[in-house]
């Protein structure tokens, strides 16, 4: 019973999976090759690298060059926790919270990711509406100018 050999050894340091460096090269097959037909990914989750781009909200570019990243992730941190409080404090003069537990019982259980991600597709949605808003006020100032101007003319 012959063991089925691949025609290159680029095929196999490209696409498969080997035990070592020197195997590829070997005229025998490396046994792991029927286990991991397909590029085996790195078994441990990799921490998602940080972003800067709101800190530059807040931090001037002085700061952020004088100032090391764990410093001002404190810092950034703090201000969204100060950011919250005060949305929590705005929520609480307009009487809507602390939000009765009855209207909490829909969204038990919920996936925090899920979650996430539908405060983050109400924010766009949000970003979106705003940007409407805007464009359609430029349009009335732009229409209400043009119908002055023509006014003005009809008097003369």
């Amino acid at each position: 019973m012959a063991q089925y050999t691949f025609p290159s050894a680029t095929f196999r340091d490209a696409y498969l999976f080997t035990s070592s460096p020197d195997s590829a090269t070997s005229e025998e097959p490396c046994p792991h090759d029927s286990i991991y037909p397909y590029p085996v990914i790195e078994a441990r989750k990799r921490r998602k690298a940080w972003n800067h781009v709101f800190e530059k909200t807040i931090f001037t570019s002085d700061e952020i060059s004088n100032e090391s990243a764990p410093q001002r992730r404190k810092v950034y941190v703090s201000s969204l926790e100060a950011h919250i409080d005060a949305l929590h404090d705005q929520l609480l003069r307009m009487g809507l919270w602390p939000v009765p537990a009855k209207e909490l019982e829909r969204h038990k259980g919920l996936n925090s990711k899920t979650a996430k991600g539908m405060v983050a597709k109400l924010h766009h949605n949000v970003a979106l509406t705003q940007i409407k808003i805007s464009q359609y006020e430029k349009m009335n100032q732009h229409y209400a100018q043009q119908n002055l101007a023509l006014l003005q003319k009809l008097r003369n």
